[in-house]
């Protein structure tokens, strides 16, 4: 029998100074200071929720619900009343201008006792399988674990008293590599369980670590098909024995030759055209893996990896998201018709320093793909970073200023950015607005800084905008490392 859980629970070269009077609709405590100036262009503001002071990374959107997973901390839940170690907030966002906390998952507290768990990754289906379950799976990593957490959230309108845990990812098959000798590998997952993406196949992609490999992530898939359709899971219910198959690339595995330090982020899933795209945050890499075939078993159940970049140097050598785009025929000037379609790559580093420390400069890369998987070799094409003709000194702003993540997904969906634009968050510079329609001239079209909120002056509570997704309306979120909350932004270009 499932057993139902209740934790203990900122115009072309100028800045466009606006008031936030339109947030008023929201009844939020941000919109009802108008005093707090916002600096933007081309964007709107729609709504905000604090999401209870927790700092958060990932936000993914699905249909009315917005899912936003956390990093480490512990904040008073205003609708329990007690003190939660942060984990996953759900929300309803219905209605935008006005979203709506309806639980928050506390991390897991029984593992690692005393331990502050990260759920910085939070990834839901509805209808999962078309058997009428909404199932979530988020990460944890805490002290010495390493898992990924299967939830059922069917019924989370009503409460945290609903959700119930169903089951956890916590290795793989121990020798699902080779049985014997040094080639062997598998076991409990190590080091990192960063990132993860379910997909309506059922099949969940993770950013994670085993026995048999170098530090660093790489990719892991699943099968959780059967979730859907479990009638007695368990909180602890192990799903290790639907492990499908692995991706990484050359240098990563303990038998191969150490290429100095590789770690995947996390997979980009366009399971309708049978890849995994992968940046690697250490090596500063972006790999294409080929998923159109289920790997037999042994002796490496590998996705074969069909093309691969090394950023680093010249960039810095810390990749974060990379996607591929389709760009058909009349999208791309001075190209005959035989061209096309073309494929390009965007790619972006993730920025780690504060102050801008690093010697070299994080940025956004375009890459020709187009012929990749039959050269093995993509190459690079354009570069973009923040202009430097604004009046503010970010570097001298406070915290990280730089790139970290775009809108990988629409709706919980691969994004085909159809529209050619991207939303990218820049931490202390906030969601940039990026034209991509020309790979070959990318431009910045718009952008949002959000308010100081927290301590304003104080560069170490300094908003870092860290994670941005799309719903299926258009609208933006865009989530804050150091736990100012949670915005909600419109995309209006100029005429």
């Amino acid at each position: 029998m499932s057993k139902k859980h209740s934790w203990g629970l900122h115009v072309g070269f100028l800045w466009v100074v606006c008031l936030v009077v339109v947030g008023l609709m929201a009844g939020s405590a941000y919109a009802a200071d108008p005093a707090i100036p916002v600096f933007s262009q081309n964007m709107a503001f729609v709504g905000y929720n604090d999401i209870q002071g927790r700092e958060t990374l990932q936000v993914s959107t699905n249909e009315n619900w917005a899912y936003a997973g956390h990093h480490e901390g512990t904040h008073l839940n205003s609708i329990t009343t007690f003190n939660e170690i942060n984990g996953t907030t759900i929300l309803n966002i219905t209605d935008p201008t006005d979203p709506i906390v309806v639980a928050h998952i506390p991390g897991d507290i029984d593992r690692d006792p005393g331990c502050e768990a990260n759920g910085r990754s939070a990834s839901a289906v509805h209808n999962f399988k078309g058997l009428g379950r909404d199932i979530l799976v988020r990460n944890h990593e805490c002290g010495a674990t390493r898992i990924f957490e299967i939830f059922d959230i069917t019924d989370r309108a009503l409460g945290i008293n609903f959700i119930q845990k169903v089951g956890e990812i916590t290795g793989t098959p121990e020798k699902s590599c080779k049985k014997m000798g040094p080639d062997k590998c598998g076991g409990t997952l190590r080091q990192t369980a960063h990132k993860g993406y379910l997909s309506k196949s059922g099949l969940y992609y993770a950013g994670t670590n085993e026995p048999g490999f170098r530090n660093g992530g790489h990719l892991l898939v699943f099968d959780l098909s059967s979730v859907a359709n479990a009638t007695s899971p368990g909180p602890r219910t192990n799903y290790n024995h639907t492990f499908v198959g692995r991706g990484w690339i050359n240098g990563q595995k303990l038998t191969e030759t150490d290429r100095g330090g590789l770690s995947g982020h996390h997979p980009i899933v366009d399971e309708a055209n049978d890849r995994v795209y992968m940046a690697y945050l250490t090596g500063g890499d972006a790999a294409a893996f080929d998923i159109s075939t289920i790997p037999a078993t042994g002796p490496n159940m590998r996705f074969p990896t069909v093309w691969e970049i090394d950023t680093g140097p010249p960039g810095a050598a810390k990749g974060h998201t990379v996607t591929v785009i389709k760009y058909e025929l009349g999208e791309i000037p001075n190209f005959g018709d035989g061209a096309f379609p073309r494929y390009y790559a965007l790619f972006a580093d993730e920025n780690t320093s504060n102050l801008c420390s690093q010697d070299i400069r994080e940025k956004l890369f375009m890459l020709d793909v187009t012929n990749a998987e039959e050269t093995g070799v993509p190459f690079g094409i354009e570069t973009w970073q923040v202009p430097d003709f604004y009046d503010e000194d970010f570097c001298t702003k406070g915290r990280r200023f730089g790139p970290h993540q775009f809108n990988e997904t629409v709706n919980t969906e691969f994004n085909l950015f159809e529209d050619k634009i991207a939303y990218v968050a820049y931490f202390n510079a906030g969601v940039r607005v990026i034209d991509i329609s020309n790979p070959y001239e990318v431009k910045e079209v718009g952008y949002w800084i959000p308010p100081e909120m927290l301590s304003p002056g104080d560069k170490s509570l300094m908003v870092q905008t860290n994670d941005v997704d799309v719903d299926y309306r258009g609208h933006v979120y865009a989530t804050d490392r150091s736990g100012n909350g949670f915005w909600i932004l419109h995309y209006n270009p100029a005429p």
